[in-house]
């Protein structure tokens, strides 16, 4: 709540709109005070005006309702043991710096979290790590629960191959650890 204020005049003051439109969930009560909980960010540009007896003044005011803060990032990259990380949070209804913290819960080991919001290292350990992530922004703060998965660095696991025998049929399936999805084998030499 604010209150409008105006000196001079003979008795009570009364306020009213005379141009524009008091931002959605705000009002203007005749006392001059303002109050409500705005529903819609955006800038109301406003005249108001004051009446006192007979005696009236008008003043344009600029009124910014700023959008709550709120953490924008939903899903993070996974990670792969041993290879840089890099991601990025995300959040809207910034008023000048955002500072980023870990609010509960272990980030990956191998990573931190830098106040600028930078996600970053080299994963040591492979697993799913949760954990909270806080934003600060002017007075607000918001928050999010979320997830890395590491996972382990792709890596060929067969060692040797067995002798193969002319005219006899020769198969060996290789082995492999890490990496997502299907595996795609070539011979590189």
């Amino acid at each position: 709540a604010d209150t409008l204020r105006a000196t001079g005049g003979a008795g009570a003051y009364a306020w009213t709109v005379t141009v524009g439109t008091m931002p959605a969930g705000l009002t203007l009560a005749p006392d001059g005070v303002l109050s409500g909980t705005p529903t819609v960010a955006g800038t109301a540009n406003l005249t108001v005006q004051v009446t006192s007896g007979t005696q009236s003044a008008t003043r344009s005011l600029s009124l910014t309702v700023a959008a709550a803060l709120a953490v924008t990032t939903t899903t993070l990259a996974e990670g792969i043991v041993g290879q840089s990380y890099v991601d990025t949070l995300r959040a809207v209804g910034t008023s000048g710096a955002a500072n980023w913290g870990v609010l509960s819960g272990s980030l990956p080991a191998g990573l931190t979290l830098l106040s600028s919001g930078v996600l970053s290292g080299t994963p040591t350990t492979v697993g799913t790590s949760n954990f909270t992530v806080q934003v600060t922004s002017g007075a607000q703060t918001a928050s999010r629960a979320l997830t890395v998965t590491v996972v382990p660095a792709l890596a060929i696991t067969t060692l040797t191959l067995s002798n193969g025998t002319i005219g006899i049929a020769y198969a060996q399936t290789l082995a492999v650890i890490g990496g997502t999805g299907a595996y795609a084998w070539s011979i590189t030499t």
